[in-house]
């Protein structure tokens, strides 16, 4: 993995932490802090889907397993991780501010 790749996990998971503990405490604030996180992560993905018309699955698979998916399907699907990010970061951004 890449350091932009741990870097993109780890905003992720600090997101997600930080929308739990927005939700526990009952604070729209750190919520919708952790929602635009946890988008802004999911559109980084996207961005470097598009951008390099490649997707990679490691998903705990041996190295002879892994598949590198390109051509059409990469760019649509960071094209979905796009909306999906930017559909997080609106709905956190509306939750911080009502």
């Amino acid at each position: 993995m890449t350091n932009k790749t741990v870097a993109r996990i780890l905003i992720l998971l600090i997101g997600v932490d930080f929308a739990v503990v927005g939700k526990y405490h009952e604070s729209p604030l750190v919520l919708g802090l952790g929602l635009a996180m946890m988008g802004a992560s999911i559109f980084w993905f996207g961005v470097s889907a598009v951008n390099r018309r490649r997707t990679a699955t490691r998903n705990g698979e041996p190295a002879s397993m892994r598949h590198r998916h390109t051509g059409a399907s990469a760019p649509l699907w960071g094209m979905v991780l796009l909306l999906t990010g930017l559909g997080f970061i609106v709905i956190g951004v509306g939750i911080a501010l009502a």
